[in-house]
């Protein structure tokens, strides 16, 4: 539960900011701290409430229908890392005074782990018409009582792909807290970091796009979502800038291996950014390895620390999630 990943302290930073967060990777779990001076914070309690009722139940089904096919970089650990994001986004809307309600929160997470089952049939952008049949679905088959606003969640499940939603998401303070908004920008938000190279590189990979194009579509892309959280949300002070970091990083990393893929006829394999594409190509493209243990098997090989790092660090932030999971 969201409780278990946050921890709560009394932290009077100045009377012009009394709170604040930090993330910080340790060596053995993601944790994630935010200090806040309001400890019945509303918006907290009811994401306890959403989660009691929903996480389990949707964790499992979208676990279930993504069973039979091979695209780990959007399983369910992908949806409940977005739904990580996704609540540190409605806690960050809170401390600016912008509280999601109730029905905001509960919108989002349903939305949020439907969306990508539609790739259990399609791995085209346009996967998201399949994902809300599976939503309708699931509440027809279960007799589930509809919440509030269940057209919106479906619309947001369909077009969550579809990028221009930046033209109209952040008209006023309502719009961001709107389902599609939060789960475009919390879906984004997956995309960076070192989890965010191994993401692109899987879903571009699957879609039969050649090697040696992916660097510069990558960065096209990325631009492109950090350019749409930059325009909704760069008031967030420190969960802007927090983002900002994890964008650079992949940027970073494909600039470094489009650079590499242009000298590739003066460099070896063990250049860098090329041999963490082959070690990703191997053991979870070929291999079908869970990226889970990516980590534990690069350990068992002759690399250099550099590239030993990007995976230790990859692991972590790979399971930030599941902290989410503890009863």
């Amino acid at each position: 539960m969201i409780q278990q990943s946050l921890i709560w302290q009394w932290k009077l930073q100045n009377q012009n900011n009394p709170f604040y967060y930090y993330i910080e990777l340790r060596q053995e779990r993601f944790l994630f701290c935010l200090f806040y001076c309001i400890m019945n914070s509303d918006v907290h309690q009811n994401i306890i409430k959403i989660e009691k009722k929903w996480l389990h139940t949707l964790y499992d089904h979208i676990k279930t229908g993504l069973a039979n096919v091979w695209i780990p970089s959007h399983d369910e650990t992908h949806s409940l890392r977005v739904w990580f994001y996704a609540c540190q986004l409605f806690l960050s809307l809170e401390q600016q005074n912008i509280i999601p309600r109730f029905e905001d929160i509960e919108k989002a997470i349903i939305a949020i782990f439907f969306h990508d089952l539609g790739m259990s049939e399609s791995l085209r952008p346009e996967h998201g018409i399949i994902s809300r049949r599976k939503c309708e679905g699931f509440f027809k088959k279960n007799h589930l009582t509809k919440p509030e606003g269940f057209s919106k969640i479906l619309d947001a499940i369909e077009y969550h792909d579809d990028k221009t939603y930046r033209e109209f998401a952040f008209k006023d303070e309502l719009s961001k807290t709107d389902v599609l908004t939060v789960l475009c920008i919390s879906d984004d938000l997956d995309a960076f970091g070192l989890v965010g190279v191994y993401r692109f590189w899987e879903i571009y990979s699957l879609r039969q796009i050649p090697e040696k194009m992916i660097p510069l579509k990558v960065l096209s892309s990325l631009e492109n979502r950090f350019d749409n959280f930059s325009k909704g949300f760069s008031f967030l002070d420190d969960f802007f800038e927090n983002q900002k970091s994890r964008f650079l990083r992949t940027r970073n990393f494909f600039s470094v291996l489009s650079n590499e893929m242009r000298k590739i006829e003066k460099l070896n394999k063990t250049a860098y950014a090329i041999k963490v594409i082959s070690l990703l190509n191997e053991l979870v493209l070929q291999d079908r390895q869970s990226p889970e243990i990516i980590y534990q098997l690069v350990q068992q090989k002759n690399i250099n620390t550099n590239v030993l790092d990007f995976f230790k660090n990859f692991n972590k932030e790979y399971n930030i999630g599941q902290q989410l999971l503890i009863p």
